[in-house]
C-alpha cells in the first residue's frame, strides 16, 4: 500500500483454556471473511500475563493490529474503529474481555 499503516493495540483478559492460536485463528477469519476485517494486515502478540501458582487473577494477552488500506485512500478512523470492534466482538465470543 502507498499509505502508512495504522496500528491498534488490544489488551484482553482470557479464560485459562483460550490459546494464542485460537485468538489468531479468530482474527484470521475476520481478515478473510468480513469487510471490517479486510484492512487487518497482521497481528502480533507483544505481552502475555499469567498469574503464578497460588496467585489469583486472570491471564491476559496484548497484541497489535496493523491496518493497511486496500484502496485509494488511507485507513480512516471509522475503518480502524470498525476493525477494532469486530476483533473485540469475535474474541468476546471465545470468552475474552477487553481490559480496561
Amino acid at each position: 500500500s502507498k499509505f502508512q499503516p495504522m496500528h491498534r493495540d488490544i489488551s484482553i483478559t482470557v479464560p485459562p483454556e483460550l490459546t494464542w492460536q485460537q485468538v489468531l485463528d479468530a482474527v484470521e477469519k475476520l481478515r478473510t471473511g468480513t469487510r471490517a476485517g479486510e484492512i487487518i494486515d497482521s497481528v502480533r502478540l507483544f505481552d502475555v500475563y499469567a498469574p503464578k501458582a497460588g496467585e489469583t487473577g486472570e491471564r491476559s494477552m496484548a497484541f497489535r493490529l496493523t491496518l493497511v488500506s486496500r484502496g485509494e485512500q488511507a485507513v480512516t478512523e471509522a475503518q480502524s474503529e470498525a476493525a477494532f470492534e469486530a476483533v473485540v466482538d469475535v474474541l468476546g465470543s471465545l470468552g475474552a474481555k477487553l481490559r480496561a
